[in-house]
């Protein structure tokens, strides 16, 4: 079996690569889809010395076009999930001081994750972020309906930007 097998590999890789790249068109996820096909040959003991060259070569082109599209709908599902996270990395950016609804943008998801961050903030800094950031209040709201100075509030939205900022450094590198 593996003489008749390598027989088959050698003769058809280059163009069962070319029809792999011509459905994903990325060289390196063909060759990956090429190999599997070959390994699924052997792995399903397909005796390719009872099959005919063109049997051959229509197992090896439907094993080919099915992994092809496999890959390529993970590759999509993949790439939606990295966009979808670069979006909401966007939207948290808690380094721009002077923006009271960045987290508006931030899915449940995400936002849940901030607000388990908040949490563990100090209390003089939780419920005025809080409120700055997922009520939506200006400091100039907050300030009043806490019975503060508007001074004191806009200090404290900064520095617990601040804090909440490197508590969510690490949000994202997974």
């Amino acid at each position: 079996m593996t003489d008749g097998f390598e027989k088959v590999y050698l003769n058809n890789l280059e163009r069962l690569k070319r029809t792999a790249i011509l459905i994903l068109k990325n060289p390196e996820d063909a060759e990956d889809v090429v190999q599997k096909a070959f390994l699924n040959m052997l792995k399903n003991s397909v005796n390719v010395e009872t099959l005919s060259e063109d049997e051959q070569l229509m197992y090896l082109y439907t094993s080919i076009r099915n992994i092809s599209y496999d890959t390529y709908r993970s590759h999509r599902i993949e790439t939606e999930k990295t966009e979808k996270l670069v979006k909401n990395t966007d939207a948290l950016n808690v380094v721009r001081e002077d923006d009271s609804t960045y987290l508006t943008a931030v899915d449940e998801v995400y936002s849940d994750l901030v607000k388990d961050r908040l949490e563990s903030l100090e209390d003089l800094y939780r419920e005025i972020l809080y409120l700055n950031i997922f009520e939506g209040l200006t400091s100039n709201q907050i300030a009043k309906k806490l019975n503060l100075s508007n001074e004191l509030v806009k200090k404290r939205i900064q520095r617990g930007k601040k804090k909440l900022r490197k508590l969510c450094d690490n949000l994202f590198d997974r």
